[in-house]
């Protein structure tokens, strides 16, 4: 959760500055992170999936426990949910 803090806080600072959030998280490198970090250190799913489905929803996602457990922080809402 602590990887997920960085990009939550970079996304926040992004919109305080942009006045939305962004498009991927590719556009928060290198001014608000000096590279995406992993989710987490697995062999498969250890990345984090960035979807913006909307101009108002903007979701961060990652698999706690491969190959279900997946969680997601909605950042309009600045809430978690969880899929599986």
């Amino acid at each position: 959760d602590r990887n997920t803090a960085k990009i939550v806080e970079a996304c926040n600072a992004y919109k305080a500055r942009h006045g939305t959030f962004p498009n991927t998280l590719q556009d928060l490198v290198p001014e608000y992170l000096e590279r995406i970090p992993r989710a987490k250190y697995a062999i498969l799913s250890g990345e984090f999936t960035y979807r913006k489905t909307s101009e108002n929803s903007h979701t961060l996602m990652y698999v706690s426990l491969p190959p279900f457990g997946r969680r997601l922080y909605h950042l309009e809402e600045a809430r978690w949910s969880q899929l599986d």
